[in-house]
């Protein structure tokens, strides 16, 4: 049992280092740009930088870390048949299947479009307006 709390201590160390490195790089590309982006992104860094040494510093926290780990359960889409023509139909605001009935309820729902296998106007290429 002993080497596996090695292990799992090795593994915090390096996401503590692996983080400080990453917060280090993304505050010079703010720096040096200005960039607003970058400025959140480095932000962003930090919680994975205090995730990184709860796990360190807390066995409680790495045992709670280790049992959500055991609960992850991986889904494979690409042995849904379906999923490709689920994941389009979801892109749509609303979902262009679902009817969100309670959602209807409490805000007016856009009308639905009918999308021909052309484009919304049933057409393939557009056609270039004439100069005259």
């Amino acid at each position: 049992m002993a080497p596996k709390r090695s292990i799992l201590t090795r593994y915090a160390w390096l996401s503590v280092i692996t983080a400080i490195g990453v917060l280090a790089l993304k505050l010079g590309a703010w720096w040096l740009t200005g960039s607003v982006g970058l400025l959140s992104d480095a932000l962003e860094t930090c919680t994975n930088l205090g995730g990184a040494l709860m796990a360190l510093l807390n066995r409680g926290h790495r045992r709670e870390i280790e049992g959500m780990v055991k609960k992850i359960e991986k889904i494979e889409t690409a042995l849904e048949p379906h999923f490709q023509q689920l994941f389009i139909d979801a892109m749509a605001m609303p979902n262009k299947v679902d009817p969100f009935p309670e959602l209807a309820k409490i805000v007016a729902l856009p009308e639905r479009k009918v999308i021909t296998a052309g484009g919304e106007d049933g057409g393939g290429r557009r056609r270039r307006r004439e100069r005259g």
